[in-house]
């Protein structure tokens, strides 16, 4: 029932797999689509290994691989709610302030999030580590914590391009908890060290790396480096270069301590950071990974998925209105008086978060229609919301934090049940459907449904052939009532027969029957109606006949 991301993220996951590579890459979602097809990969061994045909049937058949991308999907949720105990515990120095963290990460506004392998609660949980390591560069005035934090933030940025935001996070990181003139040469002790810690361990993740990178980049097609693909990636190089080159000649000869300070290599530094993280993910899957990055340079300029939308077009709900949004405005308020309160201590801990928070929460207002957008903010929230009730280091958490946990928290299992109530429903409808299509349909006949009804052949068309680059011909059934519907039944040679649904009820005799694919003449089927009130009526000429 939850196929939005599902159909889409696994089936472009199984065109890599099989070396047609994806180009559903709007968000851009490259990290999870890798990790899918790996995970794939991984599933096809005890079948011979990742063949075609095997793709090929397991995208015609996504709903036996729910354990792959539901187990994806639990997992960065339960393990975001475990990331976030041992950041908050690490930060504020007490295990009571984690398992308040871990509790209020579960009171993310969208909860079907919670099982699908939508890219918001991974980016939700990439965050907390931006943020962690953006504070720890402020406490310590550590610019290896701000690299740390960029690379984080360049592999984010290939999650979802909403991760923008934490560029404000770690920009307040960088300036307020600028770590001093004589920073490079702490920088090269601080890496020289931290390389010599971990170099066994870095050193297998490079082999591993290179190892997944060949097996991806030789299984899909090269990349084209046409002017559209490169500009973005060129014109961006050349400023970062630029100003790389412009600030060390500053420090070498001007004094002016203001003007060291505006041209920083560090900000340089910061910016290539930015793009090694974002290499993690686009070296894996160089072809499309190049796509991806231009993908973020449209989008950013309003154009692609954002073309011909109006941001805060029809904006009428209120943030505090009720559940979910209520309880996670409460949090965001709490953190902004935490920063107000921080500014007045001279502590700007809270407004590292703030920052990012205020921003995404900005960009989450303008597409209001989308609760899973509000996961960033609220989750950036969390621990400045928490810093407010802490009074000394490694205390516990007072009891008005316990009060606030349960505010934010109950609801959501007071909810819990609505999802799965809707999905009740819709299976029933469903249902109701098939048992009308198994007594009227004839092997190689197809049938009409509204459109997005919940069947696997809605959820095929719509989340699955339209979002891959690639895809095997699926035996169809029933096809949407859409405008799109007789060209898709000419493309796939099908032999439309019927319409099934509740609208079949309004035709008595034969005669006219308008549906959104076209006018059809129809005559009703007697005794196809079904206890939960659907029906079939047979549709003698028109679009697609």
């Amino acid at each position: 029932m939850y196929a939005d991301a599902d159909g889409a993220y696994s089936g472009s996951a199984l065109s890599i797999l099989a070396g047609h590579g994806t180009d559903y890459l709007d968000h851009p979602g490259l990290p999870e689509q890798e990790l899918l097809a790996l995970s794939f990969g991984v599933a096809s061994l005890p079948h011979g290994g990742p063949t075609q045909s095997w793709a090929a049937d397991e995208m015609i058949h996504l709903d036996r691989a729910r354990l792959i991308f539901r187990g994806w999907a639990i997992t960065f949720f339960i393990g975001g709610a475990a990331l976030a105990f041992f950041l908050l515990k690490r930060l504020l120095g007490h295990w009571t302030w984690g398992t308040a963290g871990g509790l209020l990460w579960l009171a993310q506004p969208d909860l079907t999030d919670s099982i699908q392998i939508r890219p918001d609660v991974l980016l939700a949980a990439l965050s907390l580590v931006v943020g962690f390591f953006a504070v720890r560069a402020l406490e310590r005035r550590s610019a290896l914590s701000l690299i740390f934090a960029a690379v984080v933030l360049g592999f984010t940025l290939m999650v979802k391009l909403h991760s923008v935001a934490l560029l404000a996070t770690l920009l307040v990181a960088s300036v307020v908890g600028y770590p001093g003139e004589g920073w490079p040469t702490r920088l090269r002790t601080e890496l020289r060290d931290w390389l010599s810690r971990h170099r066994l361990f870095l050193g297998v993740l490079t082999v591993v790396w290179l190892a997944l990178a060949l097996f991806l980049n030789l299984r899909n097609p090269a990349p084209e480096f046409g002017f559209q693909r490169t500009r973005f990636i060129v014109f961006a190089t050349l400023v970062v270069l630029s100003y790389l080159a412009v600030s060390l000649a500053v420090h070498a000869w001007i004094r002016s301590r203001s003007t060291r300070r505006l041209l920083d290599p560090l900000f340089a530094m910061l910016a290539l950071a930015i793009a090694f993280g974002m290499l993690i993910s686009v070296g894996l899957l160089l072809g499309d990974g190049l796509t991806a990055v231009q993908t973020i340079a449209v989008t950013l300029e309003g154009k692609g998925v954002n073309t011909g939308l109006t941001p805060f077009n029809g904006l009428t709900l209120s943030l505090f209105e009720g559940f979910p949004l209520r309880q996670a405005s409460v949090v965001f308020v709490i953190a902004g008086i935490a920063t107000l309160w921080g500014i007045r201590q001279r502590n700007a801990w809270p407004a590292v978060w703030l920052a990012g928070a205020g921003i995404a929460g900005v960009m989450a207002t303008a597409r209001l229609g989308g609760l899973r957008y509000f996961a960033l903010p609220y989750v950036l929230s969390i621990p400045p919301c928490l810093w407010l009730f802490r009074r000394r280091l490694r205390s516990a958490a007072p009891l008005l934090v316990w009060v606030l946990v349960a505010y934010v928290l109950f609801p959501t299992f007071q909810h819990d049940g609505s999802a799965s109530t809707f999905a009740e429903g819709q299976e029933a409808g469903a249902a109701a459907v098939m048992r009308v299509a198994d007594r009227v349909l004839k092997p190689g006949e197809v049938a009409l449904v509204p459109d997005q009804f919940p069947l696997p052949d809605d959820r095929w068309t719509s989340l699955v052939q339209n979002f891959t680059l690639w895809h095997p011909a699926y035996p169809y059934r029933f096809i949407d009532d859409y405008p799109g519907a007789p060209g898709l039944i000419e493309s796939e040679h099908l032999h439309l027969r019927y319409f099934i649904g509740q609208q079949a009820l309004s035709l008595t005799k034969p005669g006219p029957f308008t549906l959104t694919s076209g006018v059809y003449q129809a005559r009703p089927v007697p005794g196809s109606i079904d206890k939960a009130g659907v029906a079939a009526v047979e549709l003698i000429s028109g679009p697609g006949i």
